[in-house]
């Protein structure tokens, strides 16, 4: 029940305690009920639901190229096992709508932005999918596309390379710079 107050000049509406927790009370439950699950949308019209992952198991992984069609049923994946998950994607040939139901989700975040620019993120794994796929997207700028088909870690001494169809991993400690860039 609201009760009106009055504190000097200016008069203020106080709520009930016993109302004011329970309206706290169906917002916790509200914000567990949206991280458990993706929201239903055109494009993705039904519900996927979420594991809950301790810190221990729980990893942070970088999705390039995530609002693409591989890359946002990769996102579905993490997202499904638990995982907390940024999606790096210039919208160059993915679309918002692939992902648009994870958006309200407290463990993923979606960054607009292109891969051959640096960017600074802590992240447990990469899945790097950003590279146009159908000839006329990648004839459009075939620079472009061979900057975005081999991207170095330096700080982490990781080399990726997507000469090929199929991506590739390339890992060793010893690698500081990338020889094919």
């Amino acid at each position: 029940m609201k009760r009106l107050s009055s504190h000097g000049s200016s008069a203020s509406i106080e709520e009930d305690p016993a109302a004011k927790r329970q309206r706290l009370e169906r917002f916790v439950a509200d914000q567990q009920l949206l991280a458990s699950q993706s929201i239903p949308t055109p494009q993705t019209p039904y519900v996927i639901y979420t594991q809950r992952l301790s810190e221990v198991y729980r990893k942070k992984i970088l999705v390039t190229g995530g609002a693409g069609f591989v890359g946002s049923h990769l996102v579905d994946r993490l997202m499904s096992e638990g995982h907390e998950v940024v999606v790096l994607d210039n919208f160059f040939t993915g679309r918002k709508a692939n992902v648009e139901h994870w958006l309200h989700h407290p463990n993923f975040s979606l960054v607009r932005h292109d891969v051959i620019q640096p960017i600074l993120l802590e992240v447990d794994q990469i899945y790097h999918l950003a590279c146009p796929a159908r000839p006329p997207h990648y004839q459009y700028n075939p620079v472009k596309t061979i900057k975005v088909r081999c991207v170095c870690v330096q700080e982490h001494q990781m080399c990726f390379s997507f000469a090929h169809p199929i991506s590739e991993l390339l890992y060793d400690h010893a690698i500081r710079y990338c020889t094919t860039c």
